[in-house]
């Protein structure tokens, strides 16, 4: 039996192809016109969840401008403020459509540039993470005004629930009643489902 020289195995660039790859991925971002994340392949099936997302996001961030400023009080710190917090909310509700999108900048940003799901989903967390301890020291930087009107908003909307619910637990039990007086000459039997009326001489 003859003797065949060995030949080593030439050793894969792992580095190289995953560059490769990964060139490949930005280049066919870059030849996609449209590069908001949710709409960039047009499949109906991410596109229709990213515009219900989108569209309630905007619903709940406006909602919540207009109820601050409509029944918030404000000193001038606040507004400030205010407008600080809702530029973190924005960015964390909003976070797939600015840090997910195909545009340039996200060529320069650690954890997105890469365009991995690991590293995507890590950046994520830390964005929304960040976002959300701005948010709430913003709000424990509040003036104690805006403190205690937004505890007074809390407390009439609490009211505002328990006096529904005891007007629905009234209406239930007059329901079960056997009949119920309507008005001085006027009753109705709910067993029986008669009403009732008494004549009234004058």
């Amino acid at each position: 039996m003859a003797y065949k020289p060995f030949k080593p195995v030439k050793n894969q660039n792992i580095s190289a192809e995953h560059d490769r790859r990964r060139e490949i991925k930005k280049n066919s971002a870059a030849d996609n016109p449209i590069k908001i994340f949710g709409f960039r392949t047009g499949a109906p099936y991410k596109m229709i969840p990213a515009i219900l997302y989108y569209a309630f996001m905007i619903f709940f961030v406006g909602s919540g401008i207009y109820g601050e400023i409509k029944y918030y009080d404000f000193e001038p710190v606040d507004i400030v403020l205010t407008v600080i917090k809702y530029i973190f909310l924005i960015i964390m509700f909003f976070s797939p459509l600015i840090f997910l999108s195909d545009f340039k900048y996200r060529d320069s940003l650690p954890f997105f540039k890469k365009r991995e799901t690991g590293s995507t989903i890590m950046g994520l967390i830390l964005v929304i993470m960040f976002c959300y301890m701005m948010v709430n020291l913003n709000i424990y930087c509040m003036s104690d005004t805006w403190k205690q009107s937004a505890e007074n908003v809390e407390f009439l909307r609490e009211e505002r629930t328990n006096n529904k619910e005891s007007t629905e637990q009234t209406t239930e039990e007059a329901a079960d009643d056997e009949s119920v007086t309507i008005g001085e000459s006027v009753s109705y039997n709910f067993d029986k489902n008669i009403l009732s009326v008494q004549e009234v001489v004058l």
